[in-house]
């Protein structure tokens, strides 16, 4: 019940910063329709096990707040069949986060899981807008099992996990920035990290900046027949959906015992999708015992991504020495698949760095 909250227009207004110390056990809310206006203020001191609003529903809106560099968020996933989302604003999305920033660091661990695990500080599953955010705290996730499920996939990023499935129309991430560190480490086996965005899918991401660095560590996988898979981009690591004017300036990379998809904006572009405007200075690199795909710009595709005025400044270097490599400027691999009417597009692209493979 949050009726105490509302102010005579049916908001809740922040009129001070709130010393979250104050409440150890504060619960996440729910379910929330309604409009939260930070005021630029913020939360500080909270030690937290799960975020603020779980759902955030169509009519609802949160902007203008912020969570303190004094804030720490703690959660160990265990064996259970649910979704697990790790956030600090928002676990579900479908309304508009606006202006929002994130300045706590944020940890998850753990030893086993069925299902599909969501971790960004903005929003961990996001169907609508993200507008004008930032995140500065450090992301890391560790994980380590004793039997891998089939189907498991984690997907996290510096402001929003994923999109994954079905968005509403005019799903987006727009004018944000990550300034803070994402990390990976473990065996999980199949992992889609950015430096903005896990996943994208469906959301189109556009005039966004990353300035973390992007780093992911694959373990060694001791169930029988199941491949590690890490796919590593200063933006995204996948995404079915247009990527305009983005850049990256953190250092992204892949090494351990996964196959490695490692790039400075998008590691899988997984449609004719659009990569417009965008630009790699990070330094991209794999170095992996399974096969590696390294590439400034994108770091392979197979379904005909469109790319226009796209610039590589980034050193891009593939150290396997193992298995088969790939390394680009651009990409490190661009492949049609059958029956498709027409090749991947590469216009007006252009590598100023040495790669090395």
């Amino acid at each position: 019940d949050i009726s105490m909250w509302l102010n005579e227009k049916g908001v809740v207004c922040f009129d001070a910063d709130i010393d979250m110390k104050k409440g150890k056990k504060f619960p996440t809310i729910k379910k929330f329709n309604g409009v939260i206006d930070g005021c630029g203020h913020k939360l500080y001191n909270w030690n937290a096990k799960c975020g603020l609003i779980r759902n955030l529903e169509s009519k609802g809106v949160v902007k203008n707040l912020t969570i303190d560099n004094t804030c720490l968020l703690t959660v160990k996933t265990a064996m259970n069949d649910e979704v697990e989302l790790v956030y600090f604003f928002v676990g579900v999305n479908r309304g508009q986060i606006i202006n929002c920033v994130n300045k706590g660091t944020i940890e998850h661990y753990g030893e086993e899981a069925y299902k599909q695990i969501y971790i960004g500080s903005i929003a961990a599953l996001n169907y609508n807008i993200v507008h004008k955010c930032k995140n500065s705290g450090n992301i890391s996730s560790r994980f380590s099992f004793t039997k891998h499920a089939k189907g498991m996939s984690l997907r996290q990023g510096g402001l929003v996990g994923t999109c994954y499935g079905k968005s509403l129309s005019g799903a987006t991430i727009t004018c944000c920035e990550n300034t803070g560190n994402v990390s990976f480490m473990g065996d999980y086996p199949n992992n889609n990290i950015g430096g903005i965005v896990g996943e994208a899918s469906k959301l189109t991401v556009k005039s966004c900046i990353n300035r973390g660095s992007v780093v992911a560590v694959g373990m060694p996988i001791t169930t029988p027949k199941v491949r590690g898979y890490c796919r590593v981009g200063g933006i995204s690591g996948w995404s079915n959906n247009d990527i305009l004017c983005c850049d990256n300036f953190g250092a992204v990379s892949v090494s351990g015992a996964h196959e490695a998809w490692v790039a400075g904006i998008i590691a899988r572009p997984n449609s004719t999708m659009n990569i417009v405007g965008c630009n790699n200075y990070g330094k991209i690199t794999g170095n992996v015992s399974l096969s590696s795909y390294v590439g400034g710009i994108f770091a392979f595709s197979i379904i005909n991504p469109y790319l226009c005025n796209c610039a590589n400044y980034g050193a891009v270097t593939n150290e396997n020495t193992k298995s088969p490599g790939w390394a680009g400027g651009i990409g490190a691999v661009l492949q049609s698949r059958k029956g498709l009417t027409r090749g991947g597009v590469l216009r007006d692209c252009v590598n100023y760095a040495p790669i090395v493979n």
